[in-house]
């Protein structure tokens, strides 16, 4: 993997959010903010980083798609062969706090405390343990290792 790559993916990913009050359309946003840039690759990371499970279920917060765009979503889920970027970047915003960096566990509680849960909240959650232990596997230590100030951000009173 390239590291300059993956950085940049990490900051673009959520590129949607420049317009205030979208929910899962922001992924859907940032696809089209950055095709129109001329970036398919980081576009197809905007798209495909809220959806480790490839089903609109398993997002949790407000659906604000036209049904035009729940079907792009769900056609490109289905026919999207994702990189390993595409699975680098949701495992490190599930460490991603308020504070710093966080547990896994911190953050995904944060995220159903705030968006409440989806049907495949759980398949979700299990997909990011995957992730974390697949690039543990790849880069042959803890990824709580490469992170500063893990324990100290899980365990301050930040919610």
């Amino acid at each position: 993997m390239n590291p300059d790559l993956a950085e940049v993916a990490g900051m673009l990913h959520d590129i949607g959010r420049r317009f205030p009050g979208t929910n899962i359309k922001h992924c859907l946003d940032g696809y089209n903010i950055m095709l129109e840039k001329g970036y398919p690759f980081i576009a197809n990371i905007c798209l495909s980083h809220a959806f480790q499970v490839r089903s609109l279920s398993s997002y949790a917060g407000k659906f604000d798609l036209t049904s035009e765009e729940e079907s792009f979503i769900i056609k490109f889920l289905d026919s999207y062969e994702y990189s390993l970027y595409d699975l680098l970047i949701p495992l490190c915003d599930a460490f991603a706090g308020g504070s710093g960096y966080w547990l896994i566990e911190k953050r995904l509680v944060n995220v159903a405390l705030r968006n409440g849960i989806a049907p495949e909240t759980t398949l979700q959650w299990k997909k990011i343990f995957e992730l974390k232990y697949q690039f543990e596997e790849l880069i042959g230590c803890s990824v709580y290792d490469l992170l500063p100030g893990v324990v100290e951000n899980t365990f301050d009173n930040d919610p």
